[in-house]
């Protein structure tokens, strides 16, 4: 009776080895593009300021405020073939013992702008001499390093110190003034060849 009942089953016809291991290696690969699909799809779209390099982020305006009057600003035109910007700072800066700018007499204004001089580009950071005025003998230096495309610091790196007749060291800058935070106003990053 028990091999009248498995008769039938061994009538149904099984495919050879050679074609099950075809179909196994299909499903295999089709679930494979079907999960590579899945995953690419599932990635954020980098943001428009994101594809660009960092030097490229640099272009734009950019101001650090005081109760929403701005007190520096660094205008970048062009990092290629040669990084052309401007530097502007508010005239009476009051600075704190403690570093902090605390009152401004007037607003930095791009038109009183003067010209970068020897701007370099490391990567996320920009570093640039600047001179206040025409006479000015020794240049003040700077350095801007990107947070995030619309973000950055701008710090002094050296300094003259008129009154005592020689350059700050780095550690009386640190006391002198904090690093101050930019925002970049007019995020029309140009894109460069």
């Amino acid at each position: 009776m028990e091999e009248g009942m498995m008769q039938p089953f061994r009538k149904i016809p099984r495919p050879n080895g050679g074609f099950t291991k075809v179909v196994i290696w299909f499903g295999v690969f089709a679930l494979l593009g079907v999960l590579s699909a899945a995953a690419y799809q599932s990635q954020p779209e980098p943001k428009k300021d994101q594809a660009l390099n960092p030097s490229q982020q640099f272009i734009g305006t950019w101001q650090a405020e005081l109760k929403g009057r701005p007190y520096f600003i660094v205008h970048i035109e062009s990092i290629t073939p040669k990084i052309v910007g401007s530097f502007s700072a508010a005239p009476g800066l009051n600075v704190s013992p403690n570093g902090e700018v605390t009152n401004i007499w007037s607003d930095a204004k791009l038109s009183d702008a003067h010209s970068m001089i020897e701007p370099k580009l490391d990567g996320k950071r920009l570093s640039f001499q600047y001179k206040s005025e025409e006479g000015d003998e020794q240049a003040d230096s700077f350095e801007m390093v990107l947070i995030n495309p619309d973000e950055a610091t701008l710090r002094l790196t050296k300094t003259f110190d008129n009154q005592e007749g020689k350059f700050l060291s780095d550690e009386e800058i640190a006391k002198s003034m904090k690093p101050s935070h930019m925002k970049k106003v007019d995020n029309a990053a140009k894109k460069e060849q």
